[in-house]
């Protein structure tokens, strides 16, 4: 791991691209974390008591502020409940994805039921017909963008690769409030979770397109991007900004991890390019640290053009709010492995990330929203995503912590969209951020072999439940 190597203001890492053949990452661990621990009965009936690992103090302490939240079932279903109407369909990912870093945390299936619950309001819903409102051009249409797609898929494929490769896999599901699954077992509905999750991102290819770069790292390569069609009147035939088209390829990613699809993989990777090929060297001042900048989606006035070379001024600098799906799309691509990073350019987005961090906190009580502008408000909760980074700059999670007391705890929706995460990732991270090289459990395989045991491994390795 090369990241850590450079520090956030003093020299940087060679900012030279490497070869097209991408990371040279051993062990594949995924940037997620962990699995699942086997805390129901044979017959599927009621879970047993569960033996939770031994964590950090401080991510012990998260831990418990977090399950604080969990208990009230009815707020973790708050945006849920609201999807046919078209106002919880963004917020609703944030939960999820919560659900699986705690459960990758812990082992503990609690989260993971949770989960598998929603996953199956979220099908049923999708199949009596009803679609999420996209609010693009301030209209509701009968389909979605991508992004909102991409985002719900995205941490139920990050979860469904646990239960099909955890010892759970052939265990069968417990009754999960009123949701009897009829025995299925985690590994069966870790497929369904994938064949859910392939058709809806195949529903969205006729926006899909394959082009030939003619400049840049990737000059001469194949590469995808998305376009806006003609429903949407105010942006007909522009290209998606990228944090549409990154989530798309962060979920593209998850599954060819779960699935093994070339198809999936290859996606995942020209988006990547795309993206990369538009990147462009930031250097605050003469000899400062180097990272990567990108705009929100290209040049204002050549939206419709992804030839152009995208960093003139009148290109829009990424927000806080959306870059975050971008550096986090960029470390899933490197703990797998896979085409558009490697070390080098994994210490780039972090820095960037930092300074995203930086220029926020700089700014008081308005965070910064462009990186290169410091004088625009926007969202704290937002500024909170790029934790995935601290895998790679721990200083982010040392940045970020203490605003976490005072500017995450203004609970006055009654359950924030992001609040969650929030706190669990804040867990995640000091477990794994400063500790491990592969930022989370390296187990996976079903089996609890070599050094592996309950408390580093409970998703392979049985944990006695007396002397907890």
């Amino acid at each position: 791991m090369t990241a850590g190597a450079a520090g956030d203001d003093g020299t940087s890492a060679d900012a030279s691209d490497a070869g097209s053949d991408g990371a040279d990452v051993t062990g594949s661990a995924d940037d997620s974390g962990a699995d699942d621990l086997d805390d129901s009965t044979d017959d599927g009936g009621e879970p047993a008591e569960f033996c939770p690992p031994m964590l950090s103090a401080d991510a012990e302490a998260w831990r418990v502020e977090y399950d604080a939240l969990f208990a009230d079932t009815d707020s973790m279903r708050t945006y849920l409940d609201v999807l046919p109407e078209g106002s919880g369909h963004w917020g609703q990912s944030y939960t999820l994805r919560s659900f699986v870093v705690m459960y990758e945390l812990t082992g503990d299936t609690k989260y993971l039921h949770e989960l598998i619950w929603q996953f199956v309001a979220l099908r049923d819903l999708a199949e009596g017909g009803v679609t999420w409102p996209t609010g693009v051009c301030g209209n509701t249409f009968s389909y979605t963008t991508v992004v909102i797609d991409a985002r719900f898929v995205e941490p139920m494929l990050r979860a469904a690769w646990w239960m099909a490769n955890s010892r759970l896999a052939d265990d069968p599901v417990p009754v999960i409030d009123d949701l009897d699954l009829g025995g299925k077992t985690y590994g069966e509905i870790a497929t369904e979770i994938g064949e859910l999750s392939e058709a809806v991102l195949a529903s969205h290819e006729d926006d899909l397109r394959t082009r030939t770069e003619n400049f840049g790292t990737y000059d001469g390569e194949t590469t995808e991007y998305y376009r806006f069609d003609d429903g949407y009147s105010c942006v007909a035939g522009e290209v998606m900004p990228f944090n549409y088209a990154n989530s798309a390829g962060h979920a593209y990613a998850r599954l060819w991890r779960l699935t093994g699809d070339d198809a999936a993989r290859e996606h995942a990777e020209r988006l990547m390019m795309f993206w990369w090929n538009r990147t462009h060297a930031y250097e605050p001042s003469p000899g400062s640290t180097r990272s990567r900048w990108w705009g929100y989606r290209g040049k204002t006035g050549e939206k419709f053009d992804p030839d152009a070379f995208p960093g003139d001024s009148d290109q829009r600098p990424d927000d806080d709010g959306h870059a975050d799906m971008t550096s986090s799309f960029a470390a899933t691509m490197y703990a797998f492995g896979l085409e558009g990073q490697n070390g080098t350019r994994i210490d780039q987005v972090a820095i960037a990330s930092k300074r995203w961090i930086d220029r926020a906190i700089g700014n008081g009580t308005n965070p910064a929203y462009y990186i290169t502008n410091a004088d625009t408000d926007g969202d704290w909760d937002q500024v909170f995503d790029h934790l995935p980074m601290s895998c790679y700059r721990p200083s982010i999670l040392e940045a970020l912590e203490p605003l976490a007391a005072t500017e995450l705890t203004n609970d006055s929706g009654g359950f924030r969209r992001q609040y969650a995460e929030n706190i669990a990732e804040l867990a995640f991270f000091h477990e794994f951020a400063q500790t491990d090289p592969a930022c989370g459990p390296s187990c996976g395989d079903g089996v609890c072999n070599g050094p592996e045991d309950c408390v580093g491994c409970p998703q392979d390795c049985a944990c006695p439940v007396e002397g907890c």
